[in-house]
């Protein structure tokens, strides 16, 4: 007797492998791209590159509760991330400056201070992306560090 085995045909084989590599990729490509951060631009630059040029300067006044900062650089500032930083504990807030810091300019900002023992000043710069405008944090190593003790 003669046995009849039913297989899948090469032509349908290769198809079906194809579509199993495509549906793969495209997994792999959707993860990857939610791994890496989008990155914005500013003046033609990546905007973690302008982060560098930003030259700005800050003081704490405790008679007032103030932070005076100005912008000492050509690059506009949108607003600041403060640290308030004690021991064992960190408190972020972001300050709201109606239209950011221009080049030039000097703001105040107030400010409450109870057992804190330095504030640390980050820029926050606004960027253009792929999303329209986005605000980028810049690093912690391009703020400045105010001891208060």
């Amino acid at each position: 007797m003669k046995k009849r085995h039913k297989a899948v045909s090469p032509v349908v084989a290769t198809v079906l492998l194809i579509a199993v590599v495509v549906v793969i990729a495209l997994i792999v490509f959707l993860w990857l791209r939610g791994l890496v951060k989008e990155s914005g631009e500013k003046f033609g630059k990546n905007i973690e590159l302008v982060c560098e040029e930003v030259v700005f300067s800050a003081d704490y006044f405790p008679s007032d509760g103030m932070i005076s900062v100005s912008n000492d650089g050509n690059v506009p500032i949108k607003n600041f991330l403060i640290k308030k930083i004690k021991p064992g504990d960190t408190n972020t807030e972001k300050t709201s400056l109606d239209g950011g810091l221009p080049k030039g300019q000097a703001r105040n900002i107030e400010i409450e201070i109870t057992d804190e023992e330095k504030l640390l000043i980050v820029p926050i710069l606004e960027s253009n992306s792929n999303s329209g405008r986005v605000e980028f944090i810049c690093d912690d190593a391009y703020g400045i560090e105010i001891n208060l003790v």
